[in-house]
């Protein structure tokens, strides 16, 4: 475990100037053998040894800043964090006293993130909180799975135009491999995020991008063909509040059955996020990621790819509808969570698909007890590659 603390900076200091600040701290040193772009690492006393590190500078975007931090300095546009790591307990007051030097030399502030406390205190009264509630939340998680062999080579490049063509709310804005995200979409383009998305010496490629409402956050993340992972995972989350408008749903919807058909999805759904049991999800990391079953509870949507239809077509009900090759299903008009599908469809409808298709979990569990006993061939775990070390992927982009 870590003590971490992030200071937040009005301005756009360097890294060469937080080593200067180390340097001009009595009984602290730089790790020369650690010399980095984005980082320091701090020794301490004469026999040196490790304090606490630095990492940074990150651009910080205000739809980023945490409540407490916009309260008092609501221009940061650059963080640091001060992470003292490992069991190094009596080194956590100099990670404390270095984080609060870094923030009056930038004047900036230091998060703790522990106890979100604000140092320095701001001076001015906070304003009273507000008095009408907020709406509360009504995500819509949707998701792609693409077996390796079905993936189109340029399937980056398809789905950003399907996003252009056909929810244009969908094109990344902000996008990186890691919070907070370091680049823009409209100054890297296409091209920026696709190099991003391969940026990794093991090829174990991913990304992830926000937008404003009512696309809020995408995440595309390759399989592990070292472990015999298959699928390519895409995963968009939609601002639920948004779907009563029917144009955005029905944009969404051919945006939803664009990327199934033309990257060739094996399976794909729909559902509105419930924070009790968000976990259950198809692919489960069980050491390796593997497909562990269907959800067992309603869908808003279910597509079944050409491949799988065969498989699982017939417990879709006569409602599905045939496109492509595939099958897809919606369970409702407007988007319902699983509660409300279940009062709907009734229990002579329930579960959609039968039990044994369908992992083992218990009241509140996240990791299924036991995967499925049924799984179709086509989603079952191949032989993993054999792949040097640390290496996830064949290069698939020069």
């Amino acid at each position: 475990m870590s003590y971490d603390l992030t200071v937040y900076c009005p301005g756009s200091p360097t890294v060469d100037e937080v080593r200067l600040l180390v340097g001009n701290t009595r009984g602290l040193h730089v790790d020369p053998d650690s010399a980095r772009d984005t980082g320091v690492v701090v020794l301490r006393g004469m026999k040196r040894g490790y304090s606490f590190t630095v990492d940074g500078p990150f651009s910080v975007e205000p739809v980023d800043l945490p409540e407490e931090v916009v309260a008092v300095l609501p221009a940061a546009a650059t963080m640091f964090q001060v992470l003292v790591e490992g069991t190094q307990e009596a080194e956590i007051p100099y990670g404390v006293r270095f984080a609060r030097k870094l923030a009056k030399a930038c004047h900036g502030v230091v998060m703790d993130e522990q106890t979100t406390d604000i140092w320095p205190q701001p001076r001015t009264v906070k304003a009273p909180p507000r008095t009408e509630p907020k709406p509360e939340r009504r995500d819509v998680w949707i998701s792609w799975l693409i077996l390796e062999e079905d993936l189109p080579a340029d399937f980056l490049q398809g789905y950003l135009r399907i996003a252009r063509e056909v929810l244009p709310e969908s094109v990344p804005v902000r996008f990186g491999k890691y919070e907070p995200l370091q680049f823009r979409f409209d100054s890297s383009g296409e091209e920026g995020f696709i190099d991003e998305f391969y940026n990794d010496d093991s090829n174990g490629w991913d990304i992830y991008y926000k937008n404003p409402p009512p696309v809020t956050y995408g995440k595309i993340e390759a399989p592990q063909l070292s472990a015999g992972n298959p699928f390519t995972r895409i995963t968009l989350v939609v601002d639920g509040h948004a779907l009563a408008d029917s144009p955005l749903r029905s944009a969404l919807r051919r945006f939803f059955l664009a990327v199934a058909t033309e990257l060739g999805a094996v399976y794909a759904s729909a559902e509105v996020e419930r924070h009790q049991d968000m976990g259950r999800v198809p692919i489960f990391n069980m050491r390796p990621p593997q497909w562990v079953g269907f959800q067992p509870y309603p869908l808003w949507w279910v597509w079944a790819g050409p491949r799988l239809a065969p498989d699982i077509g017939r417990f879709l009900g006569p409602s599905a509808k045939e496109h492509n090759g595939g099958l897809f299903r919606a369970f409702s008009d407007e988007p319902l969570d699983r509660d409300a599908l279940t009062d709907v469809l009734g229990p002579e409808n329930l579960p959609w698909i039968p039990a044994e298709y369908s992992a083992t979990y218990t009241d509140h569990q996240m990791a299924p007890l036991a995967v499925a006993s049924v799984i179709p061939e086509i989603l079952r775990n191949r032989e993993p590659l054999d792949l040097p070390p640390g290496i996830y992927n064949p290069p698939r982009k020069a």
